[in-house]
C-alpha cells in the first residue's frame, strides 16, 4: 500500500483547512508499511476513542464506480483523559473489498501533529479533529466499516477487530509509524467506519413481483451531511421513474423507501442516482424478479417507399414480461422470425399491412399491439421524349409531355436558355431563346408521409438553327471573252450548301463550295441558287437564296470597212457604215480633210474634200453599270483621183500606099492606158504605150480609143478618149447608083473610102462637064450635072450609042492643110435602041 501524493480534493471549497492539513500529513508521512493485526492484543483501555464515522473529504465529484483515489478521512478523536495521547493510530483489519491486508493509519491534526490533547477544566473529554489517509479507496463506496461492530475489550479473533493505539509518552509525538505492539493499556478495539459518497439500493418488501403487484425498494445515500441536500432519482428499465429528496443523516447513511410496480419481466432493473448539492452523482442498482403483466409494443407504424417488387421492414416491436409472437392481421407481408420483436418483414407490392405482436406470460393475460406497415409508391417522373425543333424565330415554343405518379411535379431548368411557362404543369409550354440545347428536369416530390425520395427525369430540348443561305451580292462584270469567270461569295449556316443554275449559260465548278468558281458563257444574266439542306435531325426546312450574275457585253466598235471611192468632184460624199453594241457611239476625225455630218449616227454622212485619205474613229462608250472599257475602231476613207484619158488630136494624112503609119499622141493620169481600135483598118503597135505607132491599111478613117484603167483599189471608172485617124486615098471609086432604062439618066457616085470630106471634080471623055455638054449633036441629049456632098454625084446622059469615059478627080484634105488628090474613071454608054456594050 502507498499514499498517492498527487490526489487532490476536487472540492476545495468544502474544507480548505482540512485539505491543507491532509497535504501536510501526506508530505510528512512516509509510505505506509504493512501493519500487524492487533486483534489478538488485550486492548482494554478507554483513554482514546473515535466518535462517529470518519468522513472522506476529498472524494472526486466525477468518480465512476471502481475508480480508485487516496482517501483523506476526517476523524473525531476523543481523549477521555487529562493528558495528551501521542502517536494516535488506527490498525485497520481487512474488509475484504477495499483492503485485503491490515493497514496502519497514523492520525494527525491540521498541524500535522499525531497528538490528541487531554481535557481541561470542566471538560468531560477533549475532541481533536484528525486526519488519516486510506490509499486506493474505491469511488462510490459510501459507508465502509472495518472490524467488529462496537468496542471489544480483550482479545478478538485474528483480523476481526480494528484497533486504536496511542502512546502516553510525549517522546512518541513525532512518530512516523504506528506502534506495532502497544501495551494493553494503550489500545482499544473499536469498529472504524468511513463515510465516503455512495449510494445503495435494495428491496425490502415483496421482492418477487407477480402480475402488477408492488415492491418496496430502499435507496440510501451514504455521505456526510455536508454534501446535502440530496436528490434520489429511481429509474426502472421498464420506463418507470420517481424522485425523492433528503438533507441526509448525521450517521452518514440516509435511506428512503420507493414503492415500485415493475413491469419488465422476468427482471426489472432499477437504478438509483443520488445527486448532492454540487451536482455530484453516485449510482446503485438492484433488480427484481418479475412475473409481470406482459406488455406488447408493436412499435410505431412504419411507412416506407417501395424498394422494388418487395420492400423490407425491420419491425420495432417491444415485449416485456413474456414471450412475443408476431402474426399477420392483413396485407401482403411475410414475417421472417415471428418470435423476434425486431424481426424482418417482407412486404410485397405497395399498400398497407397490419401485424400483431402477442406477448404471453401465464398466468398473466397476454398483451397485444398492432403495427401498420405501409409501402408507399415511389414518385415516378418521366420528362417525356427529347424534343428537337427547328428555330421558329428568336424564340421557339415547346410543349412538354411529362408524366408523373405518386407526387407533385415541378419543372426546372438545368441548363440552357429556356423559360418554363407553368413549372407545375406536366404539359407546360416552354420558350427556348436562340438555338442550342436546354435540359429541363422534372422533379416529382413525394406526397407520401413520410415522403419518398423525389424522382427526377430530364428532357433535352434542342432548337436546331434553320439553314441560312446567302448567295451573296449580285455580280456584274464585263465580258472577259467567250467565257467570263466569276467567284461566287455565298455563305451558309446550319446545313450543306449546293449551288445550282436556275437560268442562264453558267457552269458551276464545284457546286458544294460556297466560293466556287463559275464560268459564264457569252453575255446576259444567269441566276444561280444556293440551296442549304439542313444537317439537323430531323432536318429543318431547306433555305435558298439566289444571286444574279450579269455579264455585260463589252462595247464593240466597228467603224466599218475602209472605204475607197473615186472623187466625185471637189468633195466626195461618204456614208459611214459603223456598227456598235453595248454602248453609245461617237465619230471623230483622227486625220484627213473630212467633215462628219452627225457624229452620233453610225451611218452618218461624211464629206471628203479633195482626194487622199482620212481616218475616222468610232468610239463606243459602255452604257453598262459598271461601265466596261470603251471600244474604238477606225476607218480609213480614201478618195482616189479618177483616171484621165486624152487620145490626142485626130490625125489625117494621105495614104502612103497600102498601109499608112501613124504615131499616136495620147496622154493619161491615175491609171494604166490601153489603146484599142474602135473602128477602121488600123493596127496598134503597142496598145500600152501612149505614143504607140498605128498602121492604117488602105484609106479612110479609123477610130482608136485610149482607155485609162484606174490603178486605184477599188478602181475608179476607166477614162476613155478617142482619136480619129484619116487616110486620104489617091484612088477614087465610081459607083453607078442605079440601072436605068435606055435613054434614061445615068447616075454615078464618087467616093473615097473612109472619107467624107473630099471634093470631086468630074470629067467626061476628058472634058469638063461644061465642055462635054457643048459637044455632040443635039440628038445626043447630053446631060452632065453634079450634086451631092462636094459634088459626089454625077448625072450623065448621052444618047449617042457611044462609049464615053467618065473620070472623077478627088481632092481630100490631108489634115495638114494640103489636099490628097485622087482620080478614077469608068466607061459608060447609053443606048438609044439597044444597050451598047463598052469594052
Amino acid at each position: 500500500m502507498h499514499l498517492d501524493k498527487t490526489t487532490r480534493n476536487p472540492h476545495p471549497k468544502l474544507v480548505l483547512g482540512i485539505a491543507t492539513t491532509a497535504l501536510l500529513i501526506m508530505s510528512a508521512s512516509p509510505p505506509m508499511a504493512r501493519a500487524n493485526d492487533l486483534s489478538g492484543s488485550p486492548c482494554t483501555a478507554g483513554d482514546v476513542e473515535l466518535v462517529g464515522s470518519g468522513q472522506i473529504v476529498n472524494e472526486p465529484c466525477s468518480c465512476p464506480p471502481g475508480t480508485m483515489f487516496n482517501a483523506q478521512v476526517k476523524f473525531t478523536v476523543r481523549n477521555n483523559t487529562s493528558s495528551a495521547r501521542y502517536c494516535v493510530a488506527l490498525h485497520l483489519v481487512p474488509d475484504g473489498v477495499l483492503i485485503t491486508a491490515p493497514l496502519d493509519v497514523i492520525l494527525r491534526d491540521a498541524n500535522g501533529s499525531s497528538t490528541a490533547g487531554g481535557k481541561t477544566g470542566k471538560e468531560n473529554y477533549h475532541d481533536t479533529v484528525m486526519f488519516g489517509s486510506i490509499p486506493n479507496f474505491t469511488c462510490s463506496t459510501g459507508l465502509v466499516c472495518f472490524g467488529q461492530a462496537g468496542a471489544v475489550q480483550g482479545k478478538c479473533s485474528p483480523n476481526t477487530c480494528t484497533t486504536i493505539s496511542w502512546n502516553t509518552s510525549s517522546g512518541a509525538a513525532g512518530c512516523t509509524a504506528a506502534d506495532q505492539n502497544p501495551p494493553g493499556g494503550q489500545c482499544r478495539h473499536q469498529q472504524v467506519c468511513v463515510i465516503g459518497y455512495g449510494a445503495s439500493l435494495s428491496c425490502t418488501a415483496n421482492c418477487t413481483v407477480s402480475c402488477g403487484t408492488t415492491a418496496t425498494l430502499q435507496g440510501c445515500v451514504k455521505s456526510p451531511t455536508n454534501r446535502g441536500p440530496f436528490t434520489l432519482a429511481l429509474a426502472g428499465n421498464d420506463g418507470s421513474s420517481q424522485t425523492q429528496s433528503t438533507f441526509g443523516d448525521p450517521s452518514g447513511n440516509t435511506c428512503l423507501n420507493f414503492s415500485v410496480t415493475p413491469s419488465k419481466s422476468p427482471t426489472t432493473i432499477y437504478t438509483l442516482t443520488v445527486t448532492d448539492k454540487d451536482g455530484c452523482t453516485r449510482t446503485a442498482t438492484t433488480s427484481l424478479d418479475v412475473r409481470a403483466h406482459p406488455t406488447a409494443g408493436a412499435g410505431p407504424d412504419q411507412a416506407k417507399c417501395s424498394a422494388g417488387a418487395t420492400t423490407s421492414f425491420t419491425l420495432a416491436g417491444s415485449a416485456s414480461n413474456g414471450t412475443p409472437a408476431w402474426s399477420v392481421v392483413s396485407g401482403p407481408v411475410t414475417i421472417a422470425d415471428s418470435s423476434s420483436p425486431t424481426s424482418g418483414a417482407t412486404f410485397t407490392g405497395t399498400g398497407t399491412a397490419t401485424l400483431r405482436i402477442t406477448v404471453s406470460n401465464p398466468p398473466c393475460p397476454p398483451a397485444t399491439d398492432e403495427v401498420v406497415l405501409a409501402v408507399n409508391s415511389n414518385p415516378t417522373a418521366n420528362a417525356g421524349l427529347d424534343q428537337t425543333q427547328c428555330a421558329a424565330g428568336a424564340t421557339t415554343p415547346f410543349t412538354l409531355a411529362g408524366s408523373a405518379t405518386s407526387g407533385t411535379p415541378t419543372w426546372s431548368v438545368v441548363s440552357g436558355p429556356a423559360t418554363i411557362a407553368s413549372p407545375g404543369s406536366l404539359t407546360s409550354g416552354v420558350t427556348l431563346t436562340g438555338t442550342g440545347t436546354a435540359t429541363l428536369r422534372l422533379t416529382v416530390a413525394s406526397t407520401a408521409n413520410p415522403p419518398c425520395p423525389s424522382a427526377t427525369d430530364e428532357v433535352v430540348l434542342v432548337v436546331n438553327g434553320n439553314p441560312a443561305a446567302d448567295a451573296g451580292l449580285d455580280q456584274t462584270r464585263c465580258a472577259a471573252g467567250s467565257t467570263t469567270p466569276f467567284t461566287v461569295a455565298g455563305s451558309a449556316t446550319n446545313g450543306t450548301p449546293t449551288w445550282s443554275v436556275m437560268s442562264g449559260p453558267a457552269t458551276i465548278a464545284d457546286p458544294s463550295s460556297l466560293s466556287s468558281g463559275v464560268t459564264f458563257t457569252g453575255t446576259g444574266t444567269a441566276t444561280l441558287r444556293m440551296t442549304v439542306v439542313s444537317t439537323a435531325n430531323p432536318p429543318c426546312p431547306t433555305a435558298t437564296d439566289e444571286v444574279v450574275l450579269a455579264v455585260n457585253g463589252n462595247p464593240t466598235s466597228d467603224a466599218g470597212p475602209d472605204q475607197v471611192t473615186c472623187a466625185a468632184g471637189e468633195t466626195t460624199p461618204f456614208t459611214l457604215a459603223g456598227s456598235a453594241t453595248n454602248g453609245t457611239p461617237t465619230w471623230s476625225v483622227v486625220s484627213g480633210p473630212v467633215t462628219i455630218a452627225d457624229p452620233g449616227s453610225l451611218s452618218s454622212g461624211a464629206t471628203f474634200t479633195g482626194s487622199g485619205t482620212a481616218t475616222l474613229r468610232l468610239t463606243v462608250v459602255s452604257t453598262a453599270n459598271p461601265a466596261c472599257p470603251t471600244a474604238t475602231d477606225e476607218v480609213t476613207l480614201t478618195v482616189n483621183s479618177n483616171p484621165t484619158a486624152n487620145a490626142g488630136p485626130d490625125q489625117t494624112t494621105c495614104s502612103t500606099g497600102a498601109t499608112t503609119s501613124f504615131a499616136l499622141a495620147g496622154s493619161a493620169t491615175n491609171g494604166t492606158p490601153t489603146w484599142s481600135v474602135v473602128s477602121g483598118p488600123v493596127t496598134i503597135a503597142d496598145p500600152g504605150s501612149l505614143s504607140s505607132g498605128a498602121t492604117f491599111t488602105g484609106s479612110g478613117t479609123a477610130t482608136l480609143r485610149l482607155t485609162v484603167s484606174s490603178i486605184a483599189n477599188p478602181p475608179c471608172p476607166a477614162a476613155t478618149d478617142e482619136v480619129t485617124l484619116n487616110v486620104t486615098q489617091k484612088m477614087v471609086i465610081i459607083t453607078p447608083l442605079a440601072t436605068t432604062a435606055c435613054n434614061g439618066v445615068l447616075r454615078y457616085a464618087a467616093s473615097v473610102d473612109g472619107r467624107a470630106d473630099c471634093a470631086f471634080t468630074w470629067t467626061i471623055d476628058g472634058l469638063s462637064l461644061k465642055l462635054f455638054l457643048g459637044g455632040g449633036s443635039p440628038d445626043d441629049a447630053r446631060l452632065a450635072r453634079v450634086s451631092g456632098t462636094n459634088n459626089s454625084i454625077l448625072e450623065f446622059r448621052a444618047l449617042d450609042n457611044a462609049c464615053h469615059t467618065i473620070a472623077v478627080a478627088a481632092s481630100c484634105p490631108s489634115g495638114t492643110g494640103s489636099q490628097c488628090p485622087a482620080t478614077a474613071s469608068t466607061t459608060a454608054s447609053q443606048c438609044v435602041n439597044s444597050r451598047p456594050t463598052c469594052q
